[in-house]
């Protein structure tokens, strides 16, 4: 039997302690990235508020990526944690968090859920906000905006659909 040098053995057992390293650190999510702002407005149209089911509010949203293509979409909230409904001229504003900073248009689309739950929390320990998209890999987390001509305390949405408007 060839004895093996005392070299070999520590290099082995690195290489050994290095992949087992590696795979604990693989099944850490990475954070999410910024990747734009989303603002939406309710618009004063009331027919667009009449062709929805009661309690459902039409938005009107601009996507500004951070890199790439911006885009225009139409939204829906179908729960708000408020008891007043919301009006007309309030601008709701929510920073874009995904795996990568370049976001499709497509991405940004379908249903978002969230929570008034103050324990919850993102898996990078800030405040949740809304988790949905085309492959729910996309959080809106509340922006404060100084542009909103109300007075009222800030809307919570709980769900949202978008959906983007073809140009």
């Amino acid at each position: 039997m060839d004895s093996i040098s005392p070299f070999k053995l520590a290099v082995c057992v690195s290489v050994l302690g290095l992949s087992v390293t590696t795979s604990a650190f693989a099944d850490t999510p990475p954070p999410p990235a910024n990747a734009g702002t989303l603002t939406c407005t309710i618009p004063a149209d009331a027919e667009a508020q009449r062709k929805l089911p009661e309690g459902a509010t039409a938005l009107s949203c601009e996507y500004e990526a951070l890199s790439g293509p911006g885009g225009r979409f139409d939204g829906v909230i179908k729960r708000i944690s408020s008891d007043k409904e919301a009006e007309p001229k309030v601008i709701l504003s929510w920073a874009v968090l995904a795996p990568t900073p370049d976001v499709e248009l497509k991405d940004l689309e379908g249903q978002y859920m969230g929570t008034l739950n103050s324990t919850s929390s993102s898996p990078d320990g800030t405040a949740a906000g809304l988790r949905g998209g085309a492959n729910d890999t996309i959080e809106l987390r509340p922006v404060s905006d100084p542009l909103s001509p109300s007075s009222e305390p800030a809307i919570s949405v709980l769900e949202l659909a978008l959906h983007s408007i073809k140009a």
